[in-house]
């Protein structure tokens, strides 16, 4: 690729943030419970879809075994349990 375009890793002033972008990040030391977990995530998809660009995270689900993988883009989501912990 450099050998096509010598300016291919030359990113300076490429790059810039929108800011009206944002993220947010939560950390719960507890297993959840997967109803409060469904309509909370059932709530943002419904309600927030179309401003949410990606989530995506891994959760500690109480009285499960497996943690739950999980991802999603606008309102399409994704997840599923996957590796003990």
């Amino acid at each position: 690729t450099v050998a096509m375009d010598p300016e291919f890793l030359n990113t300076e002033n490429e790059h810039e943030h929108d800011q009206t972008v944002s993220s947010v990040s939560v950390a719960e030391q507890r297993p959840l419970d997967l109803d409060s977990i469904q309509r909370w995530i059932n709530y943002l998809l419904t309600q927030k879809g179309t401003d949410l660009y990606r989530m995506k995270g891994v959760l500690n689900v109480a009285k499960c075994d497996e943690r739950f993988m999980f991802q999603a883009v606008h309102m399409i989501f994704n997840g599923e349990f996957d590796e003990p912990w």
